[in-house]
C-alpha cells in the first residue's frame, strides 16, 4: 500500500488497517504527522513504493481478516435424485431382496415398471430441485409439501424424500419431512382446502329457485286447506 504525507508530501508508514471501514491510519516518516485516509487516497499506481517498514506495523497489517460467518443451515444444499440408488425397488423404495423379480414391499414387478409411470411431474421435479438448493431450510420444506399436496403428487414426494434416504440414511431433515409428508397424507380432512372452496354458484340466485319451486308445488296444497277452514267455519 503506497501513500504520501499531505503535509510534507514524503512517504508514510501504515499503523492500523480497518478492512471493513475502508479506513488507513498512517504516520509520517519525516514530519510525524499521524492521518487517516481513505483506501483510494491511500493507495493508486501514482504513489511512490513505501520504504522498508518497521516489524510492528508490518504485523497489523499482515493479519488477515475477520473470517465470515459460517453459513446458515437454510444454505445447506444435496444432489436431488429422481431414481433410487441400485438395490432398491424404483416404486416404494424399499431395499430389494436378491434374485427376487418382483419387491417384497409393494409387489411391484421389476421386469414391467415402465420409468415413465414412475416418474414425478416437471413441475413438481422443479420445486425439488429448487428445494434441494435450500435443503436445510425447515419453511422450504413446508412450502415443497403444500405444493405437491395442491397438484396431487404428495405420494410422489414421500417417494423423492425415500430416495434421498436411500442416498443418505443418516439425513435428519429428510425423515422428519417424510414423517411429515405421511401425517398430511393420511389427514381426513384438509382444513385449508375447505376454507379456500367456494360455494357453488350464487345463493341468491339459487334461493330464488327454490322459493318458486316451493311455491308452485306448496300453492295448492295451501289454497286447498284455506278453502276447507274458511269453508268449514262457515
Amino acid at each position: 500500500m503506497n501513500g504520501l504525507c499531505t503535509a510534507c508530501k514524503k512517504p508514510v508508514e501504515v499503523l492500523d488497517f480497518r478492512l471493513g471501514e475502508g479506513i488507513v491510519v498512517v504516520r509520517c516518516t519525516a514530519c510525524g504527522k499521524q492521518q487517516r485516509l481513505a483506501l483510494s487516497e491511500a493507495s493508486g499506481p501514482e504513489a511512490p513504493a513505501p520504504g522498508p517498514q518497521p516489524a510492528a506495523p508490518l504485523a497489523v497489517t499482515a493479519q488477515p481478516p475477520a473470517p465470515s460467518p459460517a453459513p446458515a443451515p437454510s444454505g445447506q444444499a444435496i444432489e436431488p435424485l429422481f431414481e433410487p440408488p441400485s438395490g432398491f425397488c424404483r416404486k416404494c423404495v424399499a431395499p430389494r431382496v436378491p434374485g427376487a423379480k418382483s419387491c417384497p414391499s409393494c409387489g411391484l414387478v421389476f421386469a414391467n415398471a415402465p420409468a415413465t409411470r414412475l416418474q414425478p411431474s416437471a413441475g413438481l421435479m422443479a420445486a425439488y430441485r429448487a428445494l434441494a438448493a435450500r435443503w436445510g431450510d425447515a419453511k422450504e420444506h413446508l412450502r415443497f409439501l403444500h405444493f405437491a399436496q395442491a397438484s396431487g403428487e404428495l405420494a410422489m414426494a414421500g417417494r423423492l424424500y425415500r430416495i434421498r434416504l436411500a442416498q443418505s440414511p443418516s439425513d435428519a431433515v429428510a425423515r422428519s419431512s417424510l414423517e411429515a409428508t405421511v401425517k398430511m397424507a393420511s389427514a381426513p380432512v384438509n382444513v385449508a382446502t375447505i376454507r379456500n372452496t367456494k360455494e357453488p354458484e350464487a345463493v341468491p340466485g339459487r334461493r330464488k329457485k327454490y322459493i318458486m319451486v316451493a311455491i308452485t308445488l306448496l300453492g295448492p296444497s295451501l289454497l286447498f286447506a284455506l278453502f276447507r277452514f274458511f269453508g268449514g267455519g262457515h
